[in-house]
């Protein structure tokens, strides 16, 4: 070994150097003392829940950033195309253009004032025409029950328009229900789009979708019953005697009177349809 002073050299163990005279202990200390290398500073656990929470966050943004999928985009499509059909005629009313097409053959037809009517006036009825029919119902109805008062009727006249007073009212509250329906399914499809393309929910779109199915298969099979329950009427009147032969064919020429509109029929394919794929298709691809 070497005196770290002069620089002499001593022998292993020296307690002082022969040279100078100083002690050498200090110099065998810091030859045995050990190399210690800094240990990096433990993990504390607000570090650590940070990091877990940035690689869950990278996980849900990986999540909700997928691509649109077949799901998504049928039902989208179903419900836009349900939207629109929504606003077509839900009623085909036949008789008007079997009245206009009847009418030139009992003579009239030295004008074409009815061709032109016909080409002027649809022979269908959207669900918020409805409304405006239930209203002029309901106000028939009052001034039945107006006049019958002033008359002071009585008997087979009093019962009669009793019962129509009661059918306009009942007929009236029927459209008004069927169009309050009609407008939350409309309100429910809209807002079903909206949480389905921004938020990723489906659930309010799905019910809205169902229930706008379910509303234009009950004005479908309406429509048939209440085109029935008139022809039978129609036939019950030409049956008692009360209608003469040109009458007769006047109704029969007439005839369906009522029918499910093409808005219903496509509203209830499509609303079904839309449904029917948000519960068999999937969005993985």
């Amino acid at each position: 070994m070497f005196c770290p002073h002069c620089g002499a050299q001593q022998p292993d163990g020296a307690s002082f150097c022969s040279s100078c005279g100083k002690p050498l202990a200090e110099r065998r200390q810091q030859a045995a003392a050990p190399v210690t290398v800094p240990a990096t500073p433990p993990q504390t656990p607000k570090r650590a829940h940070a990091a877990g929470a940035g690689v869950m966050r990278g996980m849900a943004t990986q999540a909700t950033a997928s691509p649109l999928g077949r799901r998504t985009a049928a039902m989208l499509t179903g419900a836009v195309v349900t939207l629109i059909m929504m606003l077509q005629a839900w009623f085909d009313l036949p008789i008007i253009s079997k009245v206009l097409d009847y009418l030139p053959v009992s003579g009239m037809s030295g004008t074409d004032m009815f061709g032109v009517a016909k080409d002027a006036v649809s022979s269908g009825l959207s669900v918020p025409d409805l409304f405006g029919i239930g209203s002029a119902l309901h106000s028939f109805a009052d001034y039945l029950d107006t006049l019958m008062t002033s008359a002071g009727l009585s008997g087979d006249s009093f019962v009669q328009i009793q019962q129509v007073i009661g059918a306009a009212s009942a007929v009236s509250v029927i459209l008004t229900v069927v169009c309050v329906l009609w407008a939350v399914c409309f309100i429910g499809i809209v807002v079903g789009i909206i949480l389905r393309a921004f938020k990723g929910n489906d659930l309010v779109l799905f019910f809205a979708l169902v229930a706008t199915g379910v509303l234009a298969l009950i004005c479908i099979v309406a429509a048939f019953l209440l085109n029935g329950m008139i022809e039978g009427a129609v036939s019950d009147l030409l049956g008692s005697g009360m209608a003469n032969s040109s009458i007769a064919s006047g109704f029969a020429a007439m005839k369906p009177v009522l029918g499910p509109g093409i808005g219903s029929v496509l509203t209830l394919v499509a609303a079904v349809a839309s449904a029917l794929c948000s519960l068999v298709l999937s969005d993985e691809r």
